[in-house]
């Protein structure tokens, strides 16, 4: 279903992205979904395409924010080279007693210290702004990634149910053998090696609820610093 909808790239970066994704469902288990799970696997394969947008406009916005930061850095560097040689300047003047030079140099160097000021604020501002737009990136990651895992761990339901039906119950063993315990692990509780679809779902949603605490921070943060220089201005 979803195969015709998102390009096999897309499912690939997921995949590396969560490289501890379970493999898919395999869809012929799914010819029994009924038109409520067709209309729910639909509705998870559109979000997923729409968070894919929003993840990849995210990545761009950061990709943009990331060398402001050094710019701002550059430029501060090159107002403090300025303000090093009117500070000689100054202290030349001072010593000749030439009052109306020595009048303009400080001019000139308070100027630059108001200067200097506004763009160390900015600078803090624009790491503020990168930070916030990191978390954004890393929200997004986890907003699809939980799709995806929902998307399969849905399909994975859908696929037990068919199979409940037309495969024969396991006999009941009293006690699991060596090999299927020890060696294979298999689970008695998990007939069909489905379970890991629910792990991974709670998994991601955990990792959804981390991003979005550090998010609000970083958003809350960089809002606060934003409101202070306006104000200010």
């Amino acid at each position: 279903m979803l195969r015709r909808i998102i390009p096999l790239s897309f499912i690939v970066l997921i995949t590396i992205s969560c490289s501890t994704i379970p493999g898919p469902v395999d869809d012929k288990y799914l010819v029994d979904a009924t038109g409520e799970n067709k209309v729910k696997l639909k509705n998870l394969e559109d979000k997923i395409i729409k968070k894919n947008t929003e993840q990849k406009l995210s990545e761009e916005k950061l990709r943009l924010l990331l060398p402001q930061p050094d710019l701002f850095e550059n430029e501060i560097n090159l107002i403090e080279k300025d303000k090093n040689i009117i500070n000689k300047e100054l202290e030349y003047y001072s010593e000749r007693k030439d009052e109306k030079n020595e009048a303009n140099k400080k001019d000139e160097l308070q100027k630059i210290e108001e200067s200097l000021k506004i763009k160390r604020k900015l600078l803090g501002l624009k790491k503020l702004e990168k930070k916030y737009a990191e978390t954004e990136v890393k929200l997004k990651n986890a907003e699809l990634a939980l799709y995806v895992a929902e998307w399969r761990f849905e399909k994975s339901k859908i696929a037990a149910i068919y199979r409940d039906k037309t495969e024969p119950a396991p006999v009941k063993k009293e006690d699991q053998g060596f090999i299927d315990k020890y060696i294979l692990q298999k689970d008695p509780d998990d007939r069909y090696g489905y379970k890991k679809y629910e792990i991974f779902y709670n998994d991601k949603m955990e990792e959804l609820n981390k991003a979005k605490e550090y998010y609000i921070i970083a958003e809350s943060d960089y809002l606060k610093e934003k409101k202070i220089i306006e104000n200010v201005k």
